[in-house]
């Protein structure tokens, strides 16, 4: 099978890994991906899974985990990396391939993006002209990540983080080539290599207190974004 550039370079994080040959994989991908079929030329067992479904049981342990695809596409995206996790054995391999907010690699994502600067941009236009009014909160419709938030999610999840690479740089590989550090923010995908917690839910990271506290704690952080619920519930 002909691997593309990101294919390949997915394939080589995993052959890096050093797994033994057989390995089981969590896969977390779209149902008509390649990504099953690649694994197992990489001589990886790989398990999909539907990241809209539960997973398999927490008992069944994994030697590492994949999620390519669905972070962009599912809501609660930091959720489904937690429990992909915790079906892993210790120090587990998790490779994430993901769709990169700034990528100018080709004329959608170009599109895209400015797209998505025109959405975000408006409501302030019109909020500033004096024309802005509340309205509802849209609804969730997909996401690309910078790298900052990427790393922000892993770090909070406990997660090590071995590589955070760049890849498919589709029209921007001249500039690629040329200065392949101002280059590495416009490539199509984020492919990072991390390590599971070695221990807890977190890692220890962020120190979780019981619930009959943390219910309370989180009221409090939150109580900003509750008022404005309640106040654009009760206008609606």
């Amino acid at each position: 099978m002909a691997w593309s550039p990101v294919e390949r370079r997915v394939i080589e994080s995993w052959a890096g890994l050093g797994l033994p040959a057989g390995s089981r994989i969590l896969l977390l991908s779209d149902r008509d991906s390649r990504w099953p079929a690649l694994l197992g030329e990489a001589g990886l067992e790989a398990e999909w899974h539907d990241a809209a479904e539960p997973l398999p049981r927490a008992d069944r342990r994994f030697a590492g985990a994949m999620v390519a695809g669905v972070l962009e596409t599912n809501e609660w995206d930091r959720w489904m990396v937690q429990q992909a996790a915790a079906r892993l054995e210790p120090d587990a391999p998790v490779v994430l391939v993901t769709r990169n907010l700034t990528s100018l690699a080709s004329p959608g994502d170009a599109a895209w993006l400015a797209g998505r600067i025109v959405r975000e941009a408006a409501p302030r236009i019109l909020r500033l002209a004096g024309l802005g009014r509340t309205a509802a909160p849209r609804r969730f419709a997909g996401r690309r990540y910078g790298a900052s938030r990427l790393r922000g999610l892993l770090d909070r999840l406990g997660f090590e983080i071995e590589r955070f690479e760049a890849a498919g740089a589709g029209w921007t590989a001249p500039l690629a080539a040329l200065a392949p550090g101002q280059a590495r923010a416009l490539a199509r995908f984020w492919v990072v290599v991390a390590r599971t917690p070695r221990t807890g839910v977190l890692g220890g990271s962020v120190p979780l207190p019981p619930c009959r506290e943390h219910v309370p704690a989180f009221e409090r952080e939150q109580a900003q974004f509750l008022a404005n619920r309640e106040t654009w519930a009760w206008q609606h």
